[in-house]
C-alpha cells in the first residue's frame, strides 16, 4: 500500500503519518514522519501483511496523515499471491506485470 502525503504550502512541512489495523493484519512501518517540500508530495510505502491462517475476507486498515483518518478496505484472498513488481503509475496498457515477462530481448518495449 502507498500513502501519498501533499503539501500545497509555500513551506516545506512534517506531516505524521500513523497506519492501524486491526488484527490479524498488520502494517509495516506503522508510522513515519515524511517531510513533504513546499507545493510537492511524497509517498510512503507501507506494507500489509498477515498470517497464514488469516481467514479469506476485507479487513479495514487506517491510514491518519496528520489528523485526518481514512479507511482502506484490504481484501485477503484465499491463496496467498504478491505482485512481482509494483509501480506508483504507469500509463494504460503498461502495467508494471509487463516488466517481469522472462523476455531479455524487450520485444514489444
Amino acid at each position: 500500500m502507498v500513502a501519498r502525503v501533499v503539501d500545497n504550502t509555500g513551506d516545506p512541512l512534517t506531516r505524521p503519518l500513523m497506519v492501524t489495523a486491526a488484527a490479524p493484519p498488520t502494517a509495516t512501518p506503522a508510522t513515519s514522519s515524511p517531510d513533504v517540500p513546499a507545493h510537492q508530495g511524497v509517498t510512503a510505502a507501507v506494507r500489509i501483511t498477515a498470517p497464514r491462517d488469516t481467514p479469506p475476507g476485507e479487513h479495514r486498515v487506517t491510514v491518519t496523515v496528520g489528523d485526518e483518518p481514512t479507511e482502506v478496505p484490504v481484501t485477503v484472498t484465499e491463496t496467498c499471491t504478491e505482485p512481482e513488481v509494483y509501480a506508483s503509475s504507469f500509463p494504460t496498457g503498461f502495467g508494471p506485470e509487463r516488466a517481469v515477462d522472462g523476455d531479455i530481448a524487450c520485444q514489444g518495449c
